[in-house]
């Protein structure tokens, strides 16, 4: 009689081992297509640059997250969050019209929430190594055009007399890495 209860456990133990392997077979299957379906999205085929982008959450249909970056890298610039930042930060989204609980909004959210290590390195990267296509042009101007007007707006957000008309230096350099990042894409 005793027999049959450790039988049965065994079955139990061996059941849970193949379906904990399937699981994490599955979950490897579909990182990889995910991944896959971002480089086609994204014109890459470079291993480290998508592996970074996807390790910070950003999807095929998330893209249009990846333009937002340096807004969450400017609110985020002093280490802390100030909540007129986020207020400006989610007005930047609006304007730019990153409608709400589409998944690049939700991404946006949540890297403004807890912004990932590397995040605006990885933006800095793409705009580097993949946004010089000609058929980007228009993209590209038009994210110029909406983080020029609008992240200084952020990183004031919080500063001076009652908010108003101050940014703390680790924002300006913030900023100016941004519009750097643009000009060497130019050629200058």
């Amino acid at each position: 009689m005793k027999e049959k209860p450790l039988e049965d456990r065994r079955k139990a133990l061996e059941e849970e081992y193949f379906r904990k392997e399937s699981a994490a077979k599955l979950a490897k299957l579909h990182a990889a297509e995910e991944r896959a379906a971002l480089g086609a999205a994204l014109g890459l085929d470079q291993g480290e640059l998508l592996d970074r982008l996807h390790a910070l959450g950003l999807r095929a249909e998330s893209l249009d997250a990846l333009v937002h970056a340096p807004f969450v890298s400017v609110a985020w610039a002093d280490g802390r969050l100030e909540e007129s930042e986020a207020a400006a930060v989610r007005e930047a989204l609006d304007v730019a019209g990153l409608e709400h609980g589409t998944p690049a909004r939700e991404l946006v959210d949540r890297w403004l929430a807890a912004p990932p290590p590397g995040l605006f390195d990885a933006w800095e990267r793409f705009l580097a190594t993949a946004w010089h296509r000609p058929a980007d042009a228009g993209k590209r101007r038009a994210a110029e055009d909406l983080l020029r007007g609008r992240l200084r707006s952020v990183a004031v957000a919080s500063g001076g007399f009652a908010g108003l008309g101050k940014m703390s230096r680790s924002e300006a350099d913030v900023l100016v890495r941004v519009m750097r990042a643009f000009l060497d894409r130019k050629g200058g």
